[in-house]
Parts: structure tokens; sequence; C-alpha cells
């Protein structure tokens, strides 16, 4: 498996001196790792099970009962396909919610204009830059985290917002990258899974959202 996914970064365009995430630099780290941030493989596969259980969410991170070990190589693959990080979509997103100030009480946006040339160390190719239109949403509840689902001040979350670009429209379950999905991307490469997962943050499409033009689909 690390073995294919090394083969697939070298083709598709990754940079062999990138890091790929905050937590694991290569893919082969990732694979040869008995888990994520202490949670093992299992736990976390009972996690992403749709259910009430301590982290789970009632629709489940992967709504298809993927096991999370395939949709990681899935999307690693991807992302090293179209020659970027999972460090760098996320910084993006992150660059995106302090030009909108996203879920703010106070001065937020419901449309910016984002060139993905103004990010500093930027590799995407846009035609030009993108107009997003934003939305969020505060809910009631606190959604666990995923990775600390005992600490619900620090990691929870009580909003999702939308970007949309008028061709592809995402759904966030979180902040920016210090809660929820964007986080999850920047850490380990985790987007959630399930093709009828309103809240699946699929790469490729993300790319999209941010250029204006998709990637060749990984091979």
């Amino acid at each position: 498996m690390a073995r294919r996914l090394a083969r697939a970064c070298l083709l598709g365009g990754a940079q062999a001196s990138q890091r790929m995430s905050a937590l694991f630099s290569t893919y082969e780290a990732l694979a040869r790792a008995d888990g994520v941030a202490g949670v093992g493989w299992a736990e976390l596969q009972r996690r992403c099970e749709p259910g009430a259980g301590p982290g789970q969410t009632q629709g489940g991170w992967i709504s298809d009962g993927a096991p999370i070990r395939d949709v990681l190589e899935e999307d690693w693959t991807a992302v090293a396909r179209a020659g970027t990080t999972h460090l760098e979509l996320a910084a993006h997103l992150d660059a995106v919610w302090a030009r909108g100030r996203v879920c703010s009480f106070e001065g937020a946006r419901d449309e910016v204009e984002y060139d993905v040339r103004s990010l500093n160390g930027n590799t995407l190719s846009g035609e030009r830059p993108q107009s997003l239109k934003i939305s969020c949403m505060h809910t009631r509840g606190i959604q666990q985290d995923l990775i600390h689902p005992e600490n619900w001040f620090e990691y929870g979350w009580n909003v999702d917002w939308t970007l949309s670009n008028g061709k592809v429209a995402l759904h966030f379950g979180g902040r920016n990258s210090s809660a929820g999905i964007v986080q999850y991307i920047r850490d380990f490469g985790f987007y959630e899974g399930g093709k009828d997962n309103s809240y699946r943050i699929d790469p490729l499409k993300l790319i999209e959202l941010l250029t204006g033009m998709r990637p060749a689909p990984s091979q």
C-alpha cells in the first residue's frame, strides 16, 4: 500500500521534500503508524461509523462503512497526483476563513474574492480569482471531535459553513484548522468519506472550488 502511494507521489508531481500533513510527512509514515494522535485504527474505524457514541456523528464520518485506511489512501493518492499537500489545502481554507470572517458575529461576509496565488508557497494553478459565496449555520448542540471527543470545550464545535464558486459547493463541519474537518485535513489528510455524505470534502472538488479548474482524476 505505502509502496504504491510512494510511486503515485513521484508520478503525480508532488515533490518528495514536501511535507504532506502536520502529523505525517508522507503516506508511508501514516501507513506504518498504529493510529492517529494516540487513537488506534480500530477505535477510529468505530468512531467513523454512524452513531451516538463518543466521537461519532449521526450520519458517520464515513457514511458507507468503508475502512478509514482505504479512504485515507485514496485521498492521499489524489492530493499527491494533483501536486499539492493537505497542509496547503488547509492553509487556503484558513485564508478564506480569515478573509471572510466566516461564522463571526461581527463583520462576517457572505462573499469574498480569493486568488490561490495570494498564498505564500501556493502550488495550485487557477484561471482567475474565484468569487466564493459563504454561508454559516450556528447550532445549539456541540459536535464532539473525532480524535478528542472527551474535550468538548477545546476541540468541539457548533458551526457548519458552506463555500460555493457557482460550480462547486462544499459543506464544512467545524471551523478553520482550529476545529473540525479542516483540522483533520491539515493534520492527517482526512476529508470524511462516503458518496452520500454531505460533509465529505472531495479533495479534487476542493481544488476546483479554489481555482475554478478541476484536476485530472488520479489513475
